[in-house]
């Protein structure tokens, strides 16, 4: 979530299930932007909140720190080249 912005009508359609799902079953989603920036992924940000409410509400937050693996497989890959 978060990797293209997204205007009004597909936010919408991005909330339905998230809304759906609350309390009746299990959503996973993932995004490389924090819940404080959501703002500007949701065009409005009262959606964005509630959103984000009904995921922490019920859910649990992995958060993955580390290199990317692109980022790790194309730095071996410029190093095997170089050799």
């Amino acid at each position: 979530l978060g990797y293209v912005k997204r205007d009004n009508a597909e936010t919408g359609v991005l909330f339905e299930p998230i809304a759906h799902r609350y309390v009746r079953g299990s959503l996973i989603i993932t995004s490389n932007h924090p819940f404080s920036t959501w703002g500007s992924i949701f065009v409005d940000e009262t959606m964005a909140v509630a959103a984000a409410d009904r995921l922490i509400h019920h859910g649990y937050i992995f958060e993955v720190t580390g290199e990317s693996y692109r980022e790790k497989t194309s730095k071996a890959a410029i190093q095997q080249s170089v050799k």
